[in-house]
C-alpha cells in the first residue's frame, strides 16, 4: 500500500468518555497478524496495516463492549468502524511543513527544560528543520525521532568543547 500524506488517526467509539487504555504498534510484515486488544479505551498504532478480518473482529467486539479504539493510520478506514456501528471521528494531520515544526519543537524544548537552567542551547533554524521534513514525510514520529538526533548532535559537540566527552578524546 502507498502512503498518504496525510496520517489520519480514527477515533471509533461508543460516545464513552474515558482515559487510560493499552497501546498497541503493528509493524509491517507478519508482526501485524496479531488479534487486536479490545479494552474499554485502546491505541492502535499503525492500524491500517491490521488485516481486514482481524480489524472487523476487533472493531466488532468493540462495538458490543461500548470500547473506544484511537486508530492511527494513513489510509481512511471510517467505513470499518461504520459498518460495526460505531461512531467515527477523523481528526486530520496536515501536511508537516518547516514553520509546523519550528513552532511545534520550540515549545516542546521549553516544557523539558529543567526549572534551574536559565538558558537552553537548543535553538532550530529552517536549515536545521528542512531536512527533517524532507526526510519524515508525513510523520510526527519521524519528526521526534530526528530532532532527537539533532538534539544528541549538539549535545555531543558542547561536550567536545567543554572537554567532558569519553576518555578517549582527551
Amino acid at each position: 500500500m502507498e502512503k498518504k500524506e496525510l496520517e489520519k488517526p480514527l477515533i471509533y467509539s461508543t460516545g464513552a468518555k474515558q482515559t487510560g487504555g493499552s497501546y498497541t504498534y503493528y509493524p509491517p510484515g507478519w508482526g501485524r497478524w496479531q488479534i487486536p486488544p479490545v479494552e474499554p479505551i485502546t491505541y492502535w498504532d499503525e492500524a491500517d496495516r491490521i488485516p481486514i478480518p482481524l480489524l472487523l473482529a476487533a472493531l466488532a467486539q468493540a462495538s458490543y463492549q461500548g470500547a473506544t479504539i484511537v486508530a492511527g493510520t494513513h489510509e481512511d478506514l471510517s467505513w470499518v468502524g461504520r459498518f460495526v456501528r460505531l461512531k467515527v471521528r477523523t481528526i486530520r494531520f496536515h501536511r508537516l511543513t518547516p514553520e509546523t515544526i519550528l513552532a511545534w519543537a520550540e515549545k516542546r524544548i521549553q516544557a523539558v527544560t529543567l526549572p534551574e537552567v536559565k538558558q537552553v542551547g537548543l535553538k532550530l533554524d529552517r536549515a536545521d528543520i528542512e531536512p527533517i521534513v524532507a526526510n519524515a514525510g508525513a510523520s510526527w514520529r519521524e519528526v521526534a525521532t530526528y530532532l532527537h538526533i539533532w538534539a544528541a548532535r549538539i549535545a555531543i559537540a558542547g561536550n567536545r568543547q567543554q572537554g567532558t566527552g569519553n576518555r578517549e578524546e582527551r
